[in-house]
């Protein structure tokens, strides 16, 4: 994973980045965002969600849109947050609503090898049921050629 800020990781934020508030953490799977979040909570003190854990359910279902957008909103009108995940259908939201974006645009073979080096492992940003339904998911790709 990446953990880089300008090849500095999260101790080479400079004071400009100090009084950050609300913060979106988006980019490819497999890049580094849930691990560059942790880190940036544990320095700055913001509360940390993560959509996958909001989205996914225990029983490896997930919630309906209907369900999902009023809880991330309630999470958005929070004077204080760090939010990581894709989902692109609300990345304009937080967008919108951040002061600070770290986007990780990183090469495919970067996220591809991130995403296979966490096969078999717990995710503790997703309920553990959950993780092991999407990389069975995630194994059973075939390429288009």
């Amino acid at each position: 994973g990446v953990d880089a800020h300008d090849g500095q990781g999260i101790d080479g934020l400079g004071a400009e980045h100090q009084n950050v508030k609300r913060v979106a953490v988006i980019g490819c799977p497999g890049g580094g965002k849930s691990t560059f979040s942790r880190a940036l909570r544990d320095k700055t003190g913001l509360p940390l969600y993560h959509l996958d854990a909001i989205y996914w359910k225990e029983d490896r279902t997930h919630l309906s849109r209907e369900e999902f957008y009023p809880l991330m909103r309630k999470v958005i009108a929070r004077g204080e947050w760090i939010i990581d995940g894709n989902y692109s259908r609300t990345v304009e939201r937080r967008i919108s609503a951040c002061d600070t974006v770290f986007l990780f645009d990183l090469p495919v073979d970067v996220c591809l090898d991130g995403a296979i080096s966490r096969l078999g492992k717990e995710r503790y940003d997703m309920p553990p049921t959950t993780y092991r339904k999407y990389y069975k998911s995630f194994l059973n790709i075939k390429p288009k050629i």
